[in-house]
């Protein structure tokens, strides 16, 4: 499995990637990476701009939820893809 470079998710949690990134990322992290998805929490944690994220990512896990009730997935996997965000 190729990992993304902490360069792109710095720039996919700063807003600055294209949808082709973006869907790549996401599509990446529902994978359960591990390695990408303790990278992606360090830039967060790490961030001055993280606060300014949480209404976005409030906004992101309410839709997702949203969209597991019209269309399940498995439990594990769908609580991985909540706890991405």
């Amino acid at each position: 499995m190729e990992h993304f470079s902490e360069d792109l998710l710095s720039r996919f949690f700063e807003g600055m990637t294209d949808r082709k990134e973006n869907r790549q990322v996401v599509r990446h992290l529902l994978t359960q990476c591990s390695l990408c998805s303790a990278t992606l929490n360090r830039i967060i944690r790490t961030s001055s701009s993280g606060a300014a994220f949480e209404p976005a990512l409030d906004r992101c896990e309410e839709r997702l939820r949203k969209l597991l009730t019209v269309c399940p997935v498995p439990t594990r996997r769908a609580s991985r893809a909540i706890h991405l965000l």
